[in-house]
């Protein structure tokens, strides 16, 4: 990004050491400076002003454009909603009781967020399904979805989501991997988490929040276990899909948006 370059410093300077500086020559000079193109507050010293809603704070904005341009596996910098306002869950092995519970009090926590906007539903079947659930091992995960498998290799994560889009940033599928299998980080507690981390990753928020002050976050960048949304949690989702904020908003279209609040 652009710096801003003024002068206004050297121009007192000039105006002390020069008698026949005057205000008149002080007001002409400041309106021929000419900055960089880009945003006059990008200063190596004065930072840009945060953005503020009317009911977000400035650290909840800066917080929500970490979770909604970011993405683990590319393409980041744009807003990415689901295309259709209904979108149909299929999860892939039923076994887990626990889980289907979890999922069942997910999915009511986000119809209440996000309708009429975005409704989720569970299906037995899976032709229908938009988003689904593999809590299967990899061998089962990379057969049935070989380009999200190939990603999840190269990542590496105990839970991993990759969602499918337009050239519009719309979502039109995406895929949950929960691998039940693992040695490690594999209790009740753990795949609950899991679940609700990557459920968010699912709605479009495929980046991760790193201000300490929302570390109970399932979003947060470090494994916490948190098995419940928290409010920031539950105001993120909110945000995301509030009608006024578009799949494939850039930051400066985003910006006149989020004032209003």
């Amino acid at each position: 990004m652009g710096k801003v370059y003024c002068i206004l410093q050297k121009l007192t300077l000039l105006l002390f050491q020069n008698n026949t500086g005057s205000i008149l020559f002080l007001s002409f000079m400041l309106s021929v400076i000419s900055c960089s193109k880009t945003n006059r507050y990008h200063n190596e010293s004065i930072p840009s002003p945060p953005i503020t809603g009317k009911t977000y704070s400035a650290t909840e904005i800066v917080a929500f454009k970490e979770l909604a341009f970011s993405a683990t596996t590319g393409d980041d910098g744009f807003i990415k909603k689901w295309r259709s306002n209904e979108v149909f869950v299929y999860m892939v092995d039923t076994s887990f009781s626990y889980l289907n519970d979890e999922l069942d009090a997910i999915i009511s926590d986000f119809n209440g967020l996000t309708q009429p906007e975005l409704t989720l539903k569970k299906t037995t079947d899976r032709s229908s399904a938009g988003l689904l659930i593999y809590l299967t091992d990899k061998s089962i995960f990379f057969d049935a979805e070989p380009v999200a498998g190939n990603a999840y290799q190269a990542l590496s994560r105990i839970g991993f989501t990759y969602a499918f889009w337009g050239s519009d940033k719309k979502i039109d599928r995406a895929v949950i991997f929960n691998d039940i299998t693992r040695p490690d980080y594999n209790t009740i507690v753990d795949n609950r988490y899991v679940m609700r981390h990557e459920m968010m990753h699912a709605l479009g928020f495929l980046g991760h929040v790193t201000l300490p002050e929302f570390s109970g976050s399932c979003l947060f960048n470090s494994f916490n276990l948190t098995t419940d949304y928290t409010s920031f949690d539950k105001r993120m989702i909110t945000l995301l899909y509030n009608p006024a904020i578009k799949a494939g908003m850039k930051e400066a279209e985003l910006n006149l948006v989020l004032v209003n609040l």
